[in-house]
């Protein structure tokens, strides 16, 4: 699922080709050039949803179902700051296949931080990391979840799993999570949430999206400190020890492999449409 995400999407989409056997996007509105972007991506499909608020469990989960039902073994919910610390497909498959036996995985997040916030996002830079881990995460679903439980959902933003399932932690291998790219990105990225927030009252009387109002305060005249701290912590607002913890790690970029197999596509089309409707969504192809 995404939103006005230009900056990073060609980034993003070079991993998915190399690493996905197919891939369902969620285009929440956006105003720019994500969706033209991330159309490149063989073996893809691309669902509007012109929904108010953040429906992002709904979406997400009505996703996560069709994916499982076009036939997929695993499924990886990603945001479009999320990177897998894999170069290849064969990689990857063999990393899950010692989780085969385990319906959920947590996928803990490894928060990096740009060295240059202050220009355009390109990941050809050096980044930074907390030494600590850090303690929040993303779940990996395996198909054994799913045929146990046909109607599983996710939780917004996709940290929980909705249901009685073992969940293994994975320990090592972090997933490679931006989410402060640059200085006029980050401001974009927090009033946009707040606003899709405060669309929505079942999220707000949950206590989802608070990080968003808390960070949007701050407005753009925070020191480029104070933007690092951000990147290295977030979703936490404060974090104090950031300054000891933090050391360098070159980030090499997940090339995808050129002579991509050709195979007989899953998907029914590579454009549709993804409607909210309560806590559920629904999903219509385009044509073939």
């Amino acid at each position: 699922m995404f939103r006005n995400k230009e900056s990073i999407a060609p980034f993003w989409a070079q991993q998915v080709v190399a690493l996905a056997d197919f891939s369902v996007l969620i285009d929440h509105r956006s105003e720019d050039r994500s969706s033209e972007l991330l159309a490149t991506i063989p073996e893809s499909a691309i669902l509007k949803c012109d929904s108010s608020g953040y429906p992002q469990s709904a979406i997400m989960s009505a996703a996560m179902q069709e994916c499982f039902r076009l036939g997929a073994e695993w499924v990886i919910p990603l945001d479009l700051d999320e990177f897998i610390p894999f170069s290849t497909r064969n990689q990857l498959s063999a990393f899950l296949d010692l989780f085969s036996e385990h319906r959920t995985l947590r996928w803990p997040w490894r928060n990096l931080c740009p060295e240059e916030m202050e220009h355009e996002f390109t990941l050809d830079q050096k980044f930074t990391y907390l030494h600590a881990a850090g303690n929040h995460w993303k779940v990996i679903i395996n198909r054994k979840a799913y045929e146990r439980d046909p109607h599983l959902t996710l939780s917004p933003g996709s940290h929980e799993l909705n249901a009685e399932t073992d969940v293994f932690p994975i320990s090592d291998t972090p997933l490679r999570h931006i989410p402060v790219r640059s200085r006029n990105d980050w401001f974009a990225k927090t009033q946009q949430g707040t606003t899709a927030v405060s669309e929505d009252p079942k999220f707000q009387q949950a206590g989802y999206g608070i990080h968003w109002a808390e960070h949007a305060l701050r407005g753009t005249e925070v020191s480029g400190r104070e933007l690092n701290q951000t990147a290295w912590c977030y979703p936490l607002v404060d974090c104090k020890k950031f300054h000891l913890w933090a050391r360098k790690e070159e980030f090499q970029f997940l090339y995808p492999t050129l002579n991509r197999e050709l195979t007989v596509s899953v998907l029914p089309s590579s454009v549709g449409t993804i409607t909210v409707k309560g806590d559920l969504a629904e999903i219509s192809w385009g044509e073939k």
